[in-house]
């Protein structure tokens, strides 16, 4: 996964800049993920699991990650 530098966010084949995001844990237990290319552009999904542009979601908006166990091999430190 990737961020352009319009916030828009795309499947990439090759690791580049675009796929690095820092992990932010929130004072609600959630989880934020802010794009190290774009600081302050946010990965972010709607009501709907849709995801919405990264300069548009507010940081402590209920669309951002819960905290949880993941079973598929993969965390915020695999990468």
């Amino acid at each position: 996964m990737a961020m352009n530098s319009k916030g828009k966010l795309y499947g990439s084949a090759h690791f580049n800049d675009e796929c690095k995001f820092k992990e932010i844990l929130l004072p609600n237990n959630y989880n934020a993920y802010e794009s190290r290319t774009y600081p302050g552009m946010y990965i972010a999904l709607s009501k709907n699991g849709r995801t919405k542009k990264g300069n548009k979601p507010h940081l402590f908006a209920s669309s951002a990650f819960q905290k949880g166990v993941c079973s598929a091999g993969w965390g915020p430190y695999s990468w």
